[in-house]
Order: C-alpha cells, then sequence, then structure tokens
C-alpha cells in the first residue's frame, strides 16, 4: 500500500509541473497538452473510438511472433548446446545479430514478406528466437556442475539429472529472458504498425494521430501502450511466481 501513495504521489507531482507548463504557456497545446485533456481523450479513445479492434491485432501479432520465436528459439539453442564446436561457430553470430538495432530490418522483412501481417509478425518471431538462443545457450553454461556430479554419484540417469537439476536451472535463467522479449516484442509490434502497411493496430493509431495533428489522442495511445506493457510484464511475473518459484532462489 505504501508503494502504491508514493507512486499516486509521482503522478501528482508530474500532473501539476506539467499543469503548470501547460498554464505558462512555455509550449504550444499542440506539442504538449494539458494533462485534462489527455485524460479525456484516454477516456474517449476507450467510448468512441474503434480501439478493442487496434487492440486485438497489436496483441495477436505480439503473441503470433512471441510464440513463434520463443519455440523455434528453444529447439535451435538446445540443438547448438549439444556441441561445444556449435556454441563457439554460433557466439559471434549471436552476439552481432543482438547488437543490430532491431527496427533497422524492417526494410529488409518488407522486401521479403510484403506489408502484410508476415512481416511483422517474423519480425518479432526473429527478435524473440535470437534472445530465446542466447538464453539457452548462456542458462546451460551455467548449470551448477556441482549438482549434476553429485546427481551422478547418486545414480540418477541423463533423464532424472536433464527433468531435476538441469531443466529447472535453465528455466529459471530463461524466465527473465521471456520478460525482455515481452519488453522487445511489444516494442517492435508498435513500430511495425507505425510504418508498415495496415489498417489497425495501436501503432497505427498512433501514427495517424501524428498525421492530423490530435496530439492528445496521440499521447493518451501512448500511454495506453505503455499501461498494456505494464501489465503485461506485471502478468508475467505473477506467473513466474507461481509456477517457476524456485527463480531467484
Amino acid at each position: 500500500m505504501k508503494k502504491i501513495l508514493i507512486q499516486i504521489n509521482i503522478l501528482v507531482i508530474i500532473g501539476f509541473v506539467w499543469s503548470l507548463f501547460f498554464g505558462l504557456h512555455i509550449f504550444s497545446p499542440l506539442l504538449l497538452p494539458s494533462p485534462q485533456m489527455i485524460i479525456k481523450a484516454f477516456v474517449n479513445i476507450f467510448l468512441q473510438d474503434h480501439i478493442y479492434i487496434d487492440l486485438k491485432y497489436s496483441l495477436w501479432r505480439l503473441f503470433a511472433g512471441l510464440s513463434l520465436g520463443t519455440t523455434i528459439g528453444l529447439l535451435l539453442g538446445f540443438l547448438i548446446s549439444l556441441s561445444k564446436k556449435l556454441i563457439e561457430l554460433s557466439s559471434f553470430w549471436l552476439d552481432f545479430t543482438r547488437s543490430l538495432p532491431y527496427v533497422a530490418l524492417i526494410p529488409i522483412f518488407m522486401l521479403f514478406f510484403g506489408i502484410g501481417e508476415k512481416s511483422k509478425i517474423f519480425l518479432i518471431a526473429f527478435v524473440c528466437i535470437v534472445i530465446t538462443m542466447l538464453n539457452v545457450i548462456q542458462s546451460l553454461k551455467n548449470i551448477n556442475q556441482t549438482r549434476i556430479m553429485m546427481a551422478k554419484s547418486m545414480g540418477l540417469n541423463q533423464t532424472q539429472i536433464f527433468l531435476k537439476i538441469i531443466l529447472p536451472e535453465s528455466l529459471a535463467y530463461l524466465s527473465a529472458g521471456v520478460k525482455h522479449m515481452l519488453s522487445f516484442a511489444t516494442i517492435i509490434v508498435i513500430v511495425c504498425e507505425m510504418f508498415m502497411g495496415t489498417e489497425y493496430g495501436l501503432g497505427k493509431k498512433i501514427i495517424n494521430y501524428h498525421l492530423i495533428f490530435s496530439t492528445d489522442y496521440m499521447y493518451a495511445t501512448i500511454i495506453l501502450t505503455g499501461v498494456i506493457g505494464y501489465f503485461l510484464n506485471k502478468s508475467y511475473q505473477l506467473f513466474e511466481g507461481h509456477i517457476i518459484h524456485w527463480t531467484g532462489k
């Protein structure tokens, strides 16, 4: 409760300072609408706009790319981890790919897959594949070898060692990677919707409001994307706490 009150106080302070800037006319209302205007726009997009359709499309692209990328990344990551030679050969390329600015790949995916759903979903999937592979390889590197040696001395076979030691330890590490993927995937899907041809999506709404100078609605939609990202992250943390309860222990 104390943390919630602190966050509310911070929000009130931000709103007061924002209103002060608006009242002093330091910036044009077109550039910086008042908090009251943005709150009104935030309410109106749920009452008057087709925001639920945009939300549905954005979340569908997000989870489609996330599911596809995570599945492929897990398979490739575990296959590469079977061989030290493959790990050495792939480490440079994975590190290089991880360092790429993923939004710069939008034109490449548009060339190969067009401006439809495939290019958006495949770009999100590509980002998730790279992050998942890196996390799988790193998690298997960090497995506690002492536990494995103790398990072998106790007579456990390879399947038992995998299920009781390797899998729980790697899942805890991979779970942290999933939280990063959620953030990356949310950013990518919004940017894709802004710059790739689409009829629906939160990113499309943001760019449309920008083009018609409806900045109060633009700010409101941007805040909505932040709220969605926050709740996705918190929802996963709750899932992690119940399912992968040994994380951090």
